[in-house]
């Protein structure tokens, strides 16, 4: 036998439901649901990267001395940040 996880059970269930009663209402509002939990999750972590970033920032400022153009630039570059602040506006 094979172990799903209960999540994955609860997909093929309802996405079963869709086939055999066309029940589609409950499937897209399960859909809505695991959209809107991964966006909070997704949010989450993005603050915490930022967090981050902005304590290593100033970290490195206090104990390295480390001129402020040197870290825009380790901290712009190397993850895109810089290209999607050009396409989508700033992340600060």
């Amino acid at each position: 036998m094979i172990y799903t996880p209960p999540e994955e059970e609860d997909r093929l269930r309802r996405l079963l439901a869709v086939t055999s009663d066309g029940a589609w209402e409950l499937w897209l509002l399960f859909m809505l649901e695991a959209v809107e939990e991964t966006a909070a999750w997704t949010t989450a972590k993005i603050g915490a990267v930022r967090d981050l970033v902005r304590r290593t920032v100033e970290w490195v400022r206090e104990k390295l001395f480390v001129h402020d153009k040197l870290l825009a630039l380790l901290t712009s570059e190397g993850h895109g940040r810089a290209r999607y602040g050009e396409r989508y506006g700033s992340l600060a």
